[in-house]
């Protein structure tokens, strides 16, 4: 495996700001593997060696070291990864305007990084060794790159589900959660409400729920209009594969209501975690099975 160069600071650097610098003006972030990474190889073009396959691995330095080093951003609260999306934080805009020399910019993201893993004063970080791609640098990219093409294929199963489905699933997903189906809507004019569910029981608070399967992110103007279906003491319940606007998501914090939104992700995530108690009959409209992963983080 060839070793870091004495300027691996500077290149991390410089190849962790051009990520930083693509997403800079994107404030609903953008997808690594299928937006950011052509463009990071336009706005740093990799060298030869960095195009060369790491050895025991399927990953280019290039990609690994994009990868990994920008999990010291992650924990620094700089970039936000989400099953391959990433977006920046106001912290990241922040650090990314502050420390425009790129090794200085990579040795304050480590530090960061060193003090949220040990809750110790920051080190710097000297040793070439620590900033080589080792296995556990590899183990922790192919996790993230596993987790991303799981995610890949739910979200193209959840885009073709036919709509009565999707809401069949959503109101399994509540059932697994404890509540009480009263109603599912089946198509036609439904006042704007899919589901009609009470909260832990049949006398519990109503619950009303939007499903939307569309793959464009719902606008502010869709939250105000689900938000004259509720009434005093109603939980509004959003649901939207593609997920909303930063705009919509402010709405819904206006107002008295309860208004919650669940962007594709979320649901997926709280499939999983109640994936066992939803009914048999609903699982089978998005049947998951757990597979173990190295973690060496």
């Amino acid at each position: 495996m060839a070793r870091s160069t004495p300027n691996s600071h500077k290149r991390l650097g410089e190849i962790v700001r051009g990520i930083f610098k693509i997403l800079l003006d994107k404030p609903d972030g953008l997808h690594y593997a299928k937006e950011i990474f052509p463009l990071l190889e336009k706005e740093v073009p990799p060298t030869s060696s960095e195009m060369e396959i790491r050895e025991n691995s399927k990953f280019s330095a290039y990609d690994l070291n994009a990868r990994f080093h920008t999990i010291s951003c992650v924990k620094a609260g700089w970039l936000v990864k989400d099953y391959g999306h990433w977006s920046l934080t106001d912290a990241g805009r922040d650090a990314y305007r502050e420390f425009t020399d790129p090794a200085e910019f990579f040795r304050k993201a480590m530090k960061e990084y060193y003090q949220w893993k040990n809750s110790q004063p920051p080190k710097e970080v000297d040793s070439v060794d620590e900033v080589e791609a080792s296995d556990k640098e590899t183990s922790s990219v192919t996790l993230e790159m596993a987790e991303e093409d799981a995610w890949a294929e739910v979200h193209a199963h959840l885009s073709v589900m036919p709509p009565d489905a999707l809401e069949k699933a959503v109101a399994g997903l509540l059932q697994g959660m404890g509540h009480h189906i009263e109603s599912i809507a089946s198509g036609g004019a439904d006042g704007g409400v899919d589901i009609h569910a009470a909260a832990g029981g049949v006398a519990g608070r109503r619950i009303k729920v939007q499903v939307k399967r569309r793959q464009d992110v719902i606008a502010v103007d869709a939250i105000r209009s689900f938000r004259d279906t509720l009434m005093a003491g109603d939980t509004g319940l959003f649901v939207s594969v593609g997920g909303f606007t930063k705009e919509a998501v402010k709405e819904a914090r206006v107002g008295r209501e309860q208004l919650i939104l669940i962007n594709g992700k979320r649901f997926f995530d709280l499939w999983v975690s109640h994936y066992e108690r939803i009914p048999e009959e609903r699982r089978q409209l998005l049947p998951i099975k757990r597979v173990a992963f190295l973690n060496l983080q």
